[in-house]
């Protein structure tokens, strides 16, 4: 977990702590997910135990048959290039880490990369070693 980030889980009428906790441990190191179990009740008691391994191993299996996308915070970042230097504004895409959104050729020309969050710093230091200016 980030610093401010929040993790939460609900029993939802079930006895404490049988099926948010062993959902949540489910999901594990995952990001911006939900999982909802729904359990009909069968006429079998299944007792604590069986209860939390039922929901764990439910929410675990559903997981590991669902498609993971990994998503991406971008900031977008304008940089002028002059006309001699192009090849060098182009070198600095690296999906899926800096993405060119947009360029513009005019008297300055100006491209738009999305560049992720993470690594924003070290792509202006690499503009700025290209002799790019960042805007």
């Amino acid at each position: 977990m980030f610093e401010g980030e929040r993790a939460r889980s609900s029993d939802a009428g079930e006895p404490s702590g049988t099926a948010g906790k062993p959902i949540l441990a489910a999901i594990g190191d995952l990001f911006d997910v939900a999982v909802i179990v729904v359990r009909w009740f069968g006429g079998v008691k299944l007792g604590t135990g069986g209860l939390s391994r039922a929901y764990r191993e439910t929410a675990a299996e559903t997981l590991k048959r669902a498609e993971i996308v990994d998503r991406y915070v971008y900031d977008r970042v304008e940089v002028i290039v002059p006309f001699d230097r192009l090849s060098d504004a182009y070198r600095l895409i690296d999906p899926p880490s800096v993405v060119l959104a947009a360029k513009d050729f005019a008297e300055d020309n100006v491209f738009a990369f999305d560049v992720r969050r993470s690594l924003r710093d070290a792509f202006i230091r690499a503009v700025t070693a290209r002799k790019l200016t960042p805007r």
